[in-house]
């Protein structure tokens, strides 16, 4: 079980979970970064923000 936390610029911790399943192999990550580069508008990752839900240009 793989256990994470997320802060923001104030080093509040803005969301915790846990995973126990598998992490990506070199294949699947490979398939994310693809799916990354090919944009999504609804995904801040991809397009380059700063953050997931982040509308700014």
């Amino acid at each position: 079980m793989i256990t994470f936390s997320m802060t923001n610029e104030d080093g509040i911790t803005v969301l915790e979970g846990q995973t126990g399943d598998l992490v990506p192999g070199m294949k699947e990550r490979e398939a994310l970064v693809r799916m990354l580069a090919e944009g999504d508008p609804t995904n801040g990752a991809a397009n380059g923000a700063a953050g997931a839900g982040n509308d700014q240009p």
